[in-house]
């Protein structure tokens, strides 16, 4: 046997000699993706290797660049291990695999997720008291200063064991209400999990509730896209199908149980052992989660069942961790503003600052943000999935091989992918820095409509012109990558370009109404913050040259990545957050229904155009 360390895991395990790292991951359900199955296809399932390994296979070759493969990068599904490994998981996204533990920006509330544990020793009379089991529990934790205890069916089904059963009792509450007892565990920790639901992706995170730290976090594709890529597409799914919304609530049960199932296998907490979660999302994921009808939120007035906080039991929403688990659903604004919004504005610290600050989400469903301390004004825009890569003919979201940077580096075009392996496509910052390039040489005009070859600008670098070639349909089509990892082109078609405009002037003309409502100009805006992945990656000087973004000095555009997450996570933390989010939602936060104001449409097309661009030379 040898033996092979995962260190970022904390882990050391015994295998055979020949084995593979996927086998071997599968065996101990460790954190490595296999979208191919293993096949050495989808370049998923890399890994770095120190130490007795079989040569690069051809799979490894055509996927992982030399210098990669140079530093041990290998595909998980392909080396075999031949003696005594160190063996690191990288992420599937971006750079590694998450760390195992870091410090949630928890800022402006304290720690305090309103969860208690209380160890007690047996009273001694117990056995000879005529006092309920309850009762002398209830005294018990009166002498801890714990009062106005409600106890929890389920909870007294476990005292049925106290009588004889345990010298040392525990118990754990969620504000007043006893969500278990049972025998003393020696662990002090306590942990939840936070979660937010997208509509393309679902992020989990699990936290040390006793310590305020992240333990561990994973995503995955939120299984609903096989409904429909939007939330319009689930909500026709769930109004037609008489077994729509069932199936689509199942659907995202599904992906949040693999997420904990992950995490908590991973970070070997036992999933029974998670007794809080905070769960947001926009007010369409919401409803189907809850398992609420949506389709009043498919037609005006855009009208949702319920807006208000929420706290359930896991096992009402038969989430795998401990059934009597307190779930926090932090509140919806309206129906296209939603808990995610309300969880972004609370992590950015928006609305403790004086001045004013622009949040925009740039995702399939926009949203918008633009306030103070004093008022918080938030709109939602159907930008559509074009910039998750979605409806674009190359595009995919931003996982390995998919191009993220574009630009022109000493005469020649020039990119880089996620993982820096052979490009499989093109995710939406990659995208938007090659229309930028096209609109800045006269590649494209304003419209969006490419241009003649003789119509460029007379000083547009030679490695741009031999890349428009004629297209199948009669008009142009833009070459980015002569030979993709499918061996095919990587092409850019007039549609790809329509879809982007869709995309991005929905999301400025949201942010124009905005500052006309409020009202405010851009020179009174202190900051702009861009969340997301889309977000977190964009170049800000490209997002401003196609005009989705307005002008303005970039030193002060800052990416704050998931800030939908980052809320979920603080709010599990502290019942100050959790409390000041309801206020904030009832009080300080005003919706502009941007569908049913006249100039929206009007500021749509004007925004549909690209900026004239600056001369390129």
């Amino acid at each position: 046997m040898i033996r092979v360390s995962f260190p970022e895991l904390d882990l050391t395990v015994e295998a055979e000699p020949g084995i593979d790292v996927l086998d071997l991951a599968r065996r101990h359900s460790l954190p490595l993706p296999s979208y191919c199955g293993g096949r050495g296809t989808c370049g998923k399932c890399r890994v770095r290797v120190e130490g007795p390994a079989s040569p690069p296979t051809a799979a490894e070759l055509a996927l992982i660049s030399p210098h990669l493969l140079d530093k041990g990068e290998r595909l998980a599904c392909q080396v075999r291990l031949w003696g005594e490994t160190r063996v690191t998981i990288v992420e599937a996204g971006w750079g590694e695999v998450e760390k195992p533990a870091g410090e949630v920006k928890e800022v402006f509330y304290p720690l305090d997720p309103g969860l208690v544990r209380r160890r007690l020793d047996r009273p001694a009379s117990l056995r000879s008291s005529s006092s309920s089991t309850w009762d002398v529990l209830r005294q018990a934790l009166l002498q801890t200063g714990i009062e106005d205890v409600r106890p929890d069916l389920g909870a007294l089904r476990e005292l049925k064991d106290c009588l004889w059963g345990w010298e040392e009792w525990e118990v754990i509450l969620v504000g007043s209400r006893l969500l278990r007892v049972g025998p003393a565990t020696g662990d002090d920790r306590l942990h939840g999990m936070a979660f937010d639901l997208g509509t393309t992706t679902v992020a989990g995170y699990l936290l040390d509730l006793t310590l305020g730290k992240q333990v561990a976090l994973a995503s995955t594709l939120n299984p609903q896209a096989d409904f429909g890529a939007d939330v319009i597409s689930r909500i026709s799914f769930a109004a037609q199908d008489p077994s729509g919304l069932s199936q689509l609530q199942a659907r995202i049960v599904e992906a949040i149980n693999s997420l904990i199932q992950e995490i908590t296998s991973r970070s070997r907490i036992p999933a029974h052992t998670v007794y809080a979660l905070s769960i947001v999302g926009n007010t369409v994921m919401h409803h189907l989660l809850l398992g609420l009808d949506p389709s009043g939120l498919g037609h005006l007035p855009y009208q949702p069942v319920a807006t208000d906080p929420l706290q359930v039991r896991a096992d009402e929403l038969g989430l795998q961790v401990h059934p009597r688990a307190a779930v926090f659903l932090l509140p919806n604004i309206s129906g296209y503003a939603g808990s995610d919004l309300v969880a972004a504005i609370l992590s950015s610290g928006m609305a403790r600052r004086q001045g004013i600050t622009l949040g925009i989400d740039i995702g399939t469903n926009g949203e918008m943000a633009l306030g103070s301390r004093h008022r918080i004004l938030v709109a939602s825009a159907a930008a559509g999935p074009a910039f998750e890569g979605s409806q674009i003919s190359c595009g995919m979201r931003a996982e390995p091989g998919a191009i993220s940077q574009v630009w022109i580096e000493g005469g020649d075009l020039r990119w880089k992918t996620v993982g820096e392996i052979r490009p499989r496509g093109l995710c939406g910052s990659g995208l938007v820095d090659l229309l930028a390039i096209l609109l800045q040489w006269g590649i494209i005009d304003s419209g969006g409509r490419f241009q003649d070859p003789d119509r460029w600008d007379c000083t547009a670098p030679s490695c741009l012109r031999h890349r428009l070639v004629p297209a199948d349909d009669g008009g142009w089509e833009f070459i980015l990558c002569p030979e993709g990892v499918a061996r095919r082109p990587l092409a850019l078609t007039q549609r790809d370009i329509r879809e982007l405009q869709l995309a991005k002037a929905a999301i400025r003309a949201g942010i124009e109404i905005l500052l006309d409502e409020f009202p405010a100009s851009l020179s009174e805006v202190e900051e702009i913050w861009l969340a997301g992945a889309f977000g977190n990656y964009i170049d800000p000087g490209s997002a401003q040259a196609i005009g989705l973004l307005p002008p303005y000095p970039r030193s002060r555009i800052r990416p704050v990545g998931n800030a939908a997450g980052e809320g979920a996570k603080i709010a599990l933390l502290s019942r100050t957050a959790r409390e000041e989010a309801c206020r904030l939602a009832r009080e300080r936060i005003s919706y502009i229904d941007l569908a049913s104001r006249t100039d929206f449409q009007d500021r749509f097309v004007d925004a549909l155009r690209f900026p004239n661009p600056p001369s390129a030379s």
